[in-house]
């Protein structure tokens, strides 16, 4: 289903762009890309609060990413069906939709960082209640209330950094927070699967996702509403 969604939207794609080839080495774009990177770091660090949002966001992007890639790994440790993991990963995108419609009327009302706060206390609240699933009506609760959730964080962080840096250097910028957003998952598996390592017990091994959120969650605090 998923795979035949992806073909519809690239079908225009497909008839539309002819590619243009460029004569460049391969060593040398992945060091000009890097160098453009740190250049980008330099210049978004003249504005603290947007630095500093940077670097909560990828925190608590890396914890969120983590729960996704993750959960159906946790649900086959549970035993679970994969139909039953299917189901829920579908449910999902089937309540992501809706929530993130939800969730952007609640940051034009209130602000993008009320959002923010309310979706890292939930993902806090979804890690501890995943050490507690037995059935698979569980995992149902929790992949609807991960969609729910979902597109709030991402929105939210996407509307906040963009109030936070200058509206000449949006296009930088947010390659740099689309590089951030990309990067994540990195510490959380590195996390779970050390525990999982010395425990053995998938339970366990989720609980510290939830620092990542905490800490996350503490430096957005530090950040803002302006540009500084």
């Amino acid at each position: 289903m998923v795979s035949i969604w992806w073909l519809l939207f690239l079908i225009p794609l497909f008839l539309n762009f002819k590619e243009t080839k460029t004569e460049q080495h391969s060593i040398s774009v992945f060091s000009s890309s890097f160098k453009n990177i740190f250049n980008t770091l330099k210049s978004v660090y003249q504005y603290k609060n947007a630095f500093l949002f940077l670097i909560a966001f990828f925190l608590f992007i890396d914890g969120a990413h983590t729960v996704i890639y993750l959960a159906s790994t946790f649900a086959l440790n549970l035993g679970l069906e994969t139909s039953s993991i299917i189901q829920a990963l579908i449910l999902v995108q089937f309540v992501a939709f809706p929530a993130t419609l939800l969730w952007g009327y609640v940051a034009n009302k209130y602000g993008d960082k009320l959002v923010l706060y309310i979706t890292i206390a939930s993902y806090i609240c979804i890690i501890v209640y995943s050490t507690t699933l037995s059935s698979a009506f569980e995992f149902y609760l929790l992949a609807a209330w991960v969609g729910f959730v979902q597109g709030g964080i991402q929105g939210s962080s996407r509307g906040m950094f963009g109030k936070l840096i200058p509206k000449e250097k949006a296009g930088e910028f947010f390659g740099l927070y689309n590089v951030m957003g990309r990067a994540g998952a990195i510490l959380g598996p590195l996390m779970v699967g050390t525990l999982l390592t010395l425990y053995g017990n998938v339970r366990i091994a989720l609980l510290p996702i939830a620092v990542l959120f905490i800490i996350g969650g503490l430096l957005l605090t530090r950040v803002k509403n302006e540009i500084v």
